[in-house]
């Protein structure tokens, strides 16, 4: 009867080792998962970013153009 109870006892000892390290794996993961999204969150206003500053640079070559037209037509005034 006694084995039979430290044979149980190891066999939840185990068990709970077993329980301890799923947990910390767990909290591993949420933690992985937690940063990956914010390095997706991060990407995403990275690229919206981006193609903002292309929009912009796009509209300032324009703008350029434009200028240099108009100072070469004043000149030939």
């Amino acid at each position: 009867m006694e084995k039979a109870i430290r044979n149980a006892n190891c066999k939840a000892e185990i068990v709970n080792a077993v329980v301890k390290k799923l947990e910390i794996q767990n909290a591993e993961i949420r933690v992985e998962m937690e940063a990956f999204k914010l390095s997706a969150e991060v990407a995403k206003k990275e690229t919206k970013r981006l193609k903002r500053i292309m929009a912009l640079e796009k509209q300032h070559n324009k703008l350029k153009g434009e200028l240099q037209d108009k100072k070469k037509k004043s000149l030939q005034l």
